[in-house]
């Protein structure tokens, strides 16, 4: 169905859930088959997670990522650390007794006697940090997982020309576009279709951008997520020179152009994104 005549509600349904007692006290929820519980009443937190929470790259040797780990509900005499990488078997890191615990792993302790080079360590790589109960030796639900990746600084307000769009091939449309990353390497974009909208439909489109981000991984660029109508979209990165990056996107309905994206001469040159 056209964009311009399709409309689509949406509905938000909320679901509370009651963890009551009965009579007799007796819960109304199997404590220790619960996920939320996790071990026999008790729950293994993360949290304050630092450095981004990803391992950098671009600085193997010294990269670290910190973190707290704590306990809620039934007392516990403490948390086991146990480390794994990309799936691999665990090996335990270390078993804290006083809780709160505050833990500080470089990239080069998280791996070691992983069977893993530092040198072998890439881009997708993940560290997964486990937790158990000292005493029981009962695993927590609850993991944290660290991606190896690099640090990602490029959002901005940019002025983009669009040089060629699914409707037109001759008319070009010049504004500006907001680039805003939002941690992780992840980015928001204001304006995805860059003006062709404006001048491809007579009618605004108001399903909106859905969840697509921009996702940067080491200065590989993809595109995450679905606009408002169900569609995932792409980039393609045709070329940088200097502070202009010419940019081919499209999308599963169809539409797609060719973008012009500039940085002012105080942001500097582009950094060497890629797509593939």
């Amino acid at each position: 169905m056209n964009k311009i005549f399709q409309i689509r509600n949406l509905f938000i349904f909320a679901a509370l859930a009651f963890v009551g007692t009965s009579c007799n006290d007796e819960p109304l929820v199997n404590k220790a088959e619960d996920d939320l519980f996790s071990v026999g009443g008790t729950i293994a937190n993360y949290s304050n997670v630092t450095n981004g929470g990803f391992y950098n790259l671009k600085d193997k040797e010294n990269t670290t990522v910190g973190f707290e780990i704590s306990s809620a509900g039934e007392p516990i005499n403490g948390i086991t650390v146990k480390k794994s990488f990309n799936g691999g078997d665990e090996v335990e890191y270390g078993t804290y007794n006083d809780l709160p615990a505050t833990l500080d792993v470089s990239l080069v302790e998280a791996i070691s006697g992983l069977g893993v080079d530092l040198e072998d360590v890439s881009v997708g790589n993940e560290v997964v940090y486990t937790f158990y109960d000292s005493s029981t030796g009962a695993k927590f639900a609850k993991s944290l997982t660290v991606q190896c990746s690099c640090p990602s600084d490029f959002g901005g307000i940019f002025t983009y020309e669009s040089i060629s769009y699914w409707c037109v091939s001759d008319t070009s449309v010049m504004d500006t576009v907001a680039i805003t990353g939002i941690g992780g390497g992840l980015y928001e974009i204001d304006n995805w279709d860059f003006g062709a909208y404006v001048s491809c439909y007579p009618e605004p489109i108001t399903a909106g951008f859905g969840t697509l981000q921009l996702k940067d991984l080491c200065e590989e660029i993809s595109v995450i997520g679905e606009d408002g109508y169900g569609d995932g979209w792409a980039w393609t990165i045709d070329e940088i020179a200097g502070r202009d990056m010419t940019v081919s996107w499209s999308n599963d309905y169809g539409e797609n152009g060719t973008v012009i994206i500039s940085r002012s001469e105080d942001q500097g040159d582009w950094p060497p994104l890629f797509t593939n």
